[in-house]
């Protein structure tokens, strides 16, 4: 019984652990060095539908970028400032 408990416990704990949680933000909402770096990222295409998200703990940016061919891609940034990643369009958390 006791090992069922703990099983159920870890599974539990794990699962809230790693739920996301988002919110949708202006760009004005955006700090200005993780803004700063995802204009760099975006190189000349536009930015949008920008995100905070909490991911394993940490809080990290995301938006859209729709560069001049029309591609979409998603560029995801730390708090601090630092690029996480630019990678293709992926479903969003809303």
């Amino acid at each position: 019984m006791t090992r069922i408990l703990s099983v159920l416990l870890a599974a539990t704990l794990g699962f809230a652990y790693a739920e996301e949680k988002c919110q949708e933000l202006t760009a004005e909402q955006v700090p200005a060095a993780v803004m700063a770096t995802m204009v760099k990222a975006a190189n000349g295409g536009k930015l949008s539908d920008f995100e905070q998200e909490v991911k394993a703990g940490k809080t990290v940016y995301t938006a859209e970028i729709k560069d001049a061919a029309g591609k979409e891609l998603e560029v995801e940034v730390a708090a601090d400032g630092t690029l996480v990643s630019v990678a293709a369009h992926r479903a969003r958390c809303r």
